[in-house]
């Protein structure tokens, strides 16, 4: 969508090489995978992995084909894993946003949902045989170490990490998992994003203020000393109101990146009639 425009709206672009079905190497490495996001530093023991979950539920189900209880298991050839992934999701409803099916994706895209229900039991969901349904997209949900409100380094330090895990571990996955496009997102870091923009803003306004400033003042009198010092008594009055907002315990929001990209006018005004 258009960035500048609140009202476009962000395209889902999905990986038409993603295959978990039809690879059992992509099944057995998704479930290693989420054990080993696990395993950590900067992630808890508590993940809701759908493959994970989903190999549990399947060892305790019931195998027609040998008569018995016990032998089901991932990898399974792809006919098998989407007759049962799919009975698996609509036994586990609260997991079925983890799944991204084919046909849903389609038909919450082309807008048909609006206002329909089923039987008044949630939105309505177009039935696709097994067989031609497709599995574009899982989500791994993992609880982090941080939380939102968590202070600016360690957030930012944890960005990284996990940054960093996810670039370490591309090269080692399979194509069919996506390899070059698997991703992480997660709240915790939005606020910290928010914070990233507003101090970068917060300086680039307070420097290109004092250029310009410095600009003006030289233009209209002609005089470097007098540029000279009325640049140095602006900068004094920004680390001057920097200083007491971090004296006074007040932390970089909205307003106060607003503030700081006009402190350099208001401090401009006196000292340039005095010049």
């Amino acid at each position: 969508g258009n960035e500048n425009d609140p009202s476009s709206k962000s395209d889902v672009i999905l990986d038409d090489s993603f295959d978990v079905a039809g690879d059992p190497e992509v099944q057995n490495w998704i479930l290693k995978y989420c054990d080993d996001l696990k395993a950590q530093s900067f992630t808890t023991q508590r993940a809701d992995c759908p493959l994970n979950r989903f190999d549990s539920w399947l060892r305790q189900q019931y195998n027609p084909d040998t008569n018995s209880y016990g032998t089901l298991s991932l990898p399974l050839p792809a006919s098998e894993f989407k007759k049962w992934i799919l009975t698996w999701r609509e036994r586990s409803d609260h997991r079925a946003k983890f799944v991204g099916l084919k046909s849903e994706i389609d038909y919450y895209q082309s807008g048909q949902w609006k206002g329909q229900h089923n039987d008044g039991q949630g939105p309505y969901r177009p039935s696709t045989s097994y067989e031609e349904e497709e599995i574009r997209f899982l989500v791994l949900n993992v609880e982090a170490t941080v939380k939102w409100n968590d202070p600016y380094n360690k957030l930012k330090s944890q960005f990284y990490q996990w940054s960093d895990y996810i670039e370490s571990t591309r090269p080692g996955a399979p194509v069919k998992a996506g390899k070059e496009h698997f991703f992480f997102v997660s709240e915790d870091f939005h606020w910290w994003d928010t914070n990233r923009q507003m101090k970068n803003s917060a300086y680039f306004s307070a420097l290109l203020s004092v250029a310009m400033a410095t600009v003006v003042i030289f233009v209209s009198n002609g005089n470097v000393l007098l540029t000279l010092y009325s640049i140095i008594s602006i900068f004094c009055i920004l680390v001057t109101v920097a200083a007491t907002t971090v004296a006074m315990g007040w932390e970089l929001g909205f307003l106060e990146a607003i503030c700081f990209a006009i402190l350099v006018g208001l401090s401009c005004d006196f000292i340039v009639y005095i010049a």
